[in-house]
This record gives C-alpha cells, structure tokens and sequence, in this order.
C-alpha cells in the first residue's frame, strides 16, 4: 500500500469516527431533552416560586410541610444540570434534630449523608433514571454536602439546595448566602414554624428573611446602589400556607392542626 493510499484509508477511518461521535452526541443531547421536566405549578404560591427561581439569584421558599418547596426546587435544578446551564448541585441539609455533628456517625461522608437527603435525592432519581443519577452522583455532578464542610467555600456554575433550612442557626445562613460565586444560585426550603424547628434559639431561615423585609422597608445608609440593586432585585421570599399542601390531604389536615394547636 502506498502512502497515498494509507493516507486515504486513514482519512476515511477519521470521518467515519467524526459520524458516529456527531451520532452519539446528537443521541445524547436528545435523550437529555427528553428527560426534562416540564414544571407545572399547583398553585399560585408555587407559581411565584417558579418565577423568583428563573430570577432570582437566592430564592426562600419558607411555610408549611407538603407545598411542594424541595421537590419543585430539585426538579428545577435538575433542569438546569441538564441543560448544561450549571455542573452541579450541591445539596445540604442540617444535622442538628438528633444533637451530634455528622462526624461522629460511622461511615464514609457520603454514607453519612445519603439517609438525610432522601426528600432531595428523591425528586432527581426520578427526573435522571437509575443510571444517570448514579453517573451524576459519581463524577460529582450531584454533591452532598456537611454543613460543617461549607466554611471558606465558594461555589460557581451550580445550584446549592438546602432543604430544613430551617434548622440552620444564622452563622450557618450567614456563611451560605456568602459563599455563592459567578452563576450560582441559593436555594433555602425551610418550615417557618415553630414545631419543625430543630434548633435552641433564633432560626437563622427566620433571622434572614426578616432582616431582608427590614432592609427593603428602610434601606441604611451603609448600602450603595449596586448594594441596594441586589437587595430588592436579587433576593425572592415565596411563602406557603396550610392552603398550598399538595402532598396528600391527610398531611394536609395534619400541617393545620400542628400549626393551629399549642405543643410545649
């Protein structure tokens, strides 16, 4: 064979490996359209919540259990990983109900973890199929993440959920709100009742929302423009009642009683 002719055979071997990589691409660019969800609110709330996540930089989504808050955040920052929009989510959830930091449980890290975020891990199982979710969780695309592990990060191109917000004490809300880089976005679900507080104290998820409202209200001097912009442009507060549960009417039923009846 000449070496015109292995030329030629080595040209064609090249724009036959280019087809088929264009296929497999194509093939896969449709199957991750195909498995994303298409959002529908329930109710006006989530409707609202929806909105503040498409524009919002933070998004609070605090109220009663059952709305809808974690599942509808998931499925939306499940979109987006799709999408090629961000490279992960990272998913956080506070470990103070039974009294011990994680670090003392027996187990790698993620181990750890894996029990806390089933309402988070739920959702985006579901959206991604069995072996897609496993790939994303294993190339690190979704993330679980320690509280106590957050300190002097800083995140970029990802979605950060943190679901029984809650739950957090303000220096916790205080380091997540300051950690967000370029195209990052904060999540905060959160119950903002009394009986779902886990925490002795203030919680940091009601310590936020209300010294944004107050801010808005009377803005100090201390604050620019720019700061001021941020402030009112970047930050949305979505609210759900007793009327928005969707998870069953017997949660429902049971989310007014707790909410209306005194426990000690």
């Amino acid at each position: 064979m000449t070496k015109r002719n292995r030329q030629e055979v080595q040209d064609r071997k090249q724009q036959r490996r280019e087809r088929m990589g264009k296929v497999v691409k194509d093939k896969f660019q449709e199957e991750k359209a195909a498995k994303q969800v298409n959002i529908i609110p329930k109710n006006h709330n989530q409707k609202l919540y929806l909105d503040s996540l498409k524009r919002n930089k933070i998004t609070v989504a605090k109220g009663s259990s059952g709305s809808g808050k974690t599942y509808v955040g998931c499925c939306y920052a499940g979109n987006k990983l799709l999408k090629g929009e961000v490279d992960k989510i990272i998913l956080i959830r506070p470990y103070e109900q039974v009294g011990r930091s994680i670090g003392l449980r027996p187990g790698t890290s993620e181990e750890k973890l894996l029990p806390l975020m089933q309402s988070m891990l739920q959702p985006l199982e579901e959206m991604f199929g069995q072996g897609a979710f496993n790939y994303h969780l294993e190339h690190g695309n979704i993330v679980l993440e320690a509280l106590e592990d957050i300190r002097g990060r800083s995140y970029s191109d990802a979605i950060v959920i943190v679901d029984e917000a809650q739950s957090c004490d303000m220096k916790t809300i205080q380091t997540l709100v300051t950690r967000l880089g370029e195209n990052a976005q904060l999540i905060l679900c959160g119950d903002g009742i009394n009986w779902q507080v886990d925490i002795k104290g203030v919680s940091g998820l009601n310590w936020f929302t209300d010294t944004i409202k107050r801010l808005r209200k009377n803005i100090p001097n201390y604050l620019d423009k720019d700061d001021v912009n941020q402030l009112t442009n970047n930050i949305g507060i979505v609210h759900f009642t007793k009327d928005d549960v969707v998870r069953s009417g017997l949660t429902k039923m049971f989310v007014k009683v707790f909410d209306e009846e005194s426990y000690g």
